[in-house]
C-alpha cells in the first residue's frame, strides 16, 4: 500500500494527536459545552435544563464531525468555528445518534437476557463503533453504517492503528462511567464541569483520530484528500519549492508556521537520514519557544553533522545542547573531530565551551595519539583567550611526560616555554 509520503502511522503519533485537543478553538469548544453542561446542573427549568444539556452534548460531537471530515482530507490543522460549520450539515449528527440509539438498545435487550451477553456484546460493539462512525462522517462511496462487509474492510485495512483507537474507545468510556458514577451524582457544579471538559476534550481528540486513520490509509480506502499536496503538485506537474514536501510549501505560503513546523516535523520523522531535513528543523525550531525540543533535535542530528566534517553547524547544535543542559555536554564519538571541532568553538569566541571539551575528551580517550595536538591547541586557548598561562604549563607538562616522542613533543615543549617566560612575572 502506497501512502503519502510524510503520513505517519497512528501508533506513532499518539503524542502529537493528544496535543490537537490543545489547540485554541478545540479547547474553547470543550471548555464551552463543559460551562454549558454545569449550568444545566443548576438550572431548574426543566426544559432550559433540557435545552443545555443537548447544546452541552452534541456542540462538541458536531465539531468532532467536522474534525473527523477535514482531518481525513488532510487537512491537519483545527478547524475554525465558522457559523456554516456548526449550523450546517446535520445529517452526520442525526445518523451518529441513531447508531448509538440503536447500540444502547441492544445491550439493554441482551442484558435482560443475560448480564454477559450484554458485557460481551458491549466490547464487540465497541470494535464496531468507531467504524460505524466513521462511514457516516466520510463518504468513500459507500453510506452504509450498518454494512458488516464494509465495516470489516475499514478495520482490516487500518489493522494495529484501528486496534489502538479501540483501546483509547475503551478507556474513554470506562473513563466516563467512572467519572459518572462518583462525581457526577454529587451534582456539584464544579464536578459536572471536570465531567464536562473531559467527555468533550476526548470526544474531539477521538474524532480526530477517525479522521487521521482515513488520512493515514487513504490510497487504501479509494479516497483523494481535497488537502493531499502531493496529489495536487503531481496532477499539476508542479514541484516542490523546499524539497521538502508540497503540504510544508502550501503552509509556508499561507505564512502558517505552526502548520509548517508540525509538517516538517512528520516528515523529519520518516526521513532521520537526510541531513538538508533535520536542519531546516532545527532552523524552525530556533524560532519557537520549545527550548527543549530544539536541543533534543541538536543532539540528534549533531554526529550526522560530525560525520559529514560539518564542524560550523556541529558546533551551532552543541552549543544549543549546552545552552539547555550546561552540565552534561554530548559526547563526540571519535576523537579525531576534536581538533577541528574546537578550533570552530575558538573562532565563534567559545572558549569555554573548549575547555568543556578538554574534559570530555580527558574523561573518555585518556591514551589517544591526538592528545598532543588537542592539548596543545587548548593550551593556546587557556592562554591567548582565558589568560590561564598557569593551566596550559600543567596541562602541555603532563602531554610532555605521557609521549616523550611524539612527532610534536618538541613544539609543545617550546610552546610551554613561551608561556612559562610569561607567567614568570605573576609567581
Amino acid at each position: 500500500m502506497s501512502q503519502h509520503q510524510s503520513i505517519i502511522p497512528l501508533w506513532q503519533q499518539i503524542g502529537e494527536i493528544f496535543k490537537y485537543g490543545f489547540n485554541r478553538v478545540p479547547l474553547f469548544v470543550a471548555l464551552w459545552s463543559s460551562l454549558l453542561l454545569s449550568i444545566a446542573s443548576v438550572v431548574d427549568f426543566l426544559p432550559l435544563k433540557m435545552i443545555f444539556i443537548l447544546i452541552a452534548v452534541f456542540y462538541p460531537v458536531k465539531y468532532g464531525y467536522i474534525c473527523m471530515a477535514e482531518t481525513a482530507d488532510g487537512k491537519l490543522t483545527p478547524p475554525d468555528l465558522y457559523q456554516q460549520k456548526i449550523t450546517l450539515g446535520y445529517e452526520p449528527l442525526f445518523k451518529h445518534l441513531v447508531v448509538l440509539v440503536v447500540f444502547m438498545a441492544m445491550i439493554r435487550s441482551l442484558e435482560e437476557i443475560s448480564p454477559t451477553f450484554g458485557f460481551i456484546f458491549l466490547y464487540a460493539g465497541f470494535l464496531l463503533l468507531p467504524a460505524s462512525i466513521m462511514l457516516i462522517g466520510v463518504s468513500y462511496q459507500f453510506l452504509a453504517m450498518f454494512d458488516v462487509k464494509l465495516i470489516k474492510k475499514l478495520v482490516i485495512t487500518l489493522k494495529e492503528s484501528y486496534f489502538i483507537l479501540y483501546l483509547l474507545w475503551i478507556i474513554w468510556y470506562q473513563s466516563k462511567v467512572f467519572i459518572f458514577s462518583h462525581l457526577i451524582l454529587d451534582q456539584a457544579f464544579y464536578f459536572v464541569f471536570i465531567y464536562g471538559f473531559l467527555d468533550s476534550f476526548f470526544t474531539i481528540i477521538l474524532f480526530y483520530m477517525m479522521g487521521y486513520l482515513m488520512y493515514q490509509d487513504h490510497q487504501a480506502l479509494g479516497h483523494t484528500p481535497h488537502y493531499d499536496q502531493t496529489f495536487i503538485a503531481k496532477k499539476e506537474g508542479k514541484s516542490l519549492i523546499s524539497g521538502i514536501s508540497p503540504l510544508f510549501d502550501q503552509f509556508i505560503a499561507e505564512n502558517n508556521q505552526v502548520a509548517a513546523l508540525a509538517e516538517l516535523k512528520t516528515v523529519a520523522k520518516l526521513k532521520p537520514d537526510d541531513v538538508q531535513i533535520q536542519k531546516q528543523l532545527q532552523s524552525m525550531l530556533k524560532s519557537s519557544n520549545d527550548s527543549k525540543t530544539l536541543a533534543h533535535q541538536s543532539e540528534k542530528i549533531l554526529h550526522q553533522q560530525l560525520a559529514a566534517k560539518n564542524y560550523k553547524d556541529a558546533v551551532d547544535s552543541y552549543l544549543i545542547i549546552l545552552k539547555n543542559n550546561p552540565e552534561k555536554p554530548p559526547l563526540i564519538h571519535n576523537e579525531r573531530d576534536y581538533l577541528p571541532f574546537a578550533q570552530v568553538l575558538k573562532a565563534n569566541n567559545e572558549a569555554k565551551a573548549v575547555v568543556k571539551l578538554l574534559k570530555i575528551f580527558q574523561a573518555n580517550f585518556p591514551r589517544s595519539n591526538e592528545k598532543p595536538a588537542f592539548f596543545l591547541f587548548v593550551a593556546t586557548v587557556l592562554s591567548e583567550d582565558l589568560n590561564r598561562e598557569d593551566k596550559a604549563i600543567n596541562l602541555l607538562q603532563g602531554v610532555i611526560k605521557a609521549y616523550p616522542n611524539h612527532p610534536l613533543i618538541l613544539k609543545i615543549i617550546n610552546y610551554k616555554n613561551q608561556l612559562e617566560k610569561i607567567n614568570k612575572p605573576y609567581q
